[in-house]
């Protein structure tokens, strides 16, 4: 595709030099005083423009306006203006120029491409199971002050607070539960 549009703005600046080449030649004929030959014949050449140029010409504002049609579609198609917020959860919209968050519930929500970014938190109770810990002898081992192994089964019950999604928003990362919950978790136990 790239080269296509390459031959073809190759295509058309070669046609524009050529047309601007003519009339730089027409002018400087036309310029010029009429020179006494004492009877020889004076031969006049004259440039006849390409059609091809002036049909390029006429072509250049439809193409111009098709192109920036299909650009802006593309874009459109790719960064959609509208996103949804699910049920049983909080769309925060955070702006990208001024750093401001603006909690959204279920819906549609209008985002701007390289305007806003919209981040989607579940605030359903969700749970965390520390696996590894489970047995005495898994990978994640733990041992009493008597230097005994232990094996634990533990279930973390855990929800974001919807009052201050908004203001943590920016700061949490994406996957609340393994980033946030297990480090915090492994620590305590």
């Amino acid at each position: 595709m790239w080269q296509r549009a390459r031959a073809w703005l190759e295509s058309v600046s070669g046609a524009v030099e050529g047309v601007m080449r003519r009339r730089r030649v027409s002018r400087s004929q036309h310029a010029r005083e009429p020179e006494t030959d004492f009877g020889e014949g004076r031969v006049e050449t004259r440039v006849v423009a390409n059609r091809g140029a002036l049909r390029l010409r006429k072509a250049a504002l439809p193409l111009a306006v098709t192109a920036v049609a299909v650009g802006s579609a593309a874009l459109l198609a790719m960064h959609p203006p509208v996103q949804g917020v699910g049920r049983g959860e909080v769309g925060v919209r955070i702006d990208q120029l001024t750093g401001s968050a603006s909690e959204w519930n279920e819906g549609s929500v209008l985002v701007l491409p390289a305007v806003h970014r919209l981040r989607g938190l579940s605030l359903r109770d969700r749970s965390y199971r520390p696996l590894a810990m489970s047995r005495a002898d898994g990978a994640a081992l733990l041992q009493s002050p008597e230097g005994l192994s232990l094996g634990t089964d533990l279930t973390v019950r855990y929800a974001l607070d919807p009052l201050e999604v908004a203001a943590l928003a920016k700061s949490l990362p994406e996957d609340v539960g393994t980033e946030l919950l297990e480090p915090a978790a492994q620590g305590v136990i």
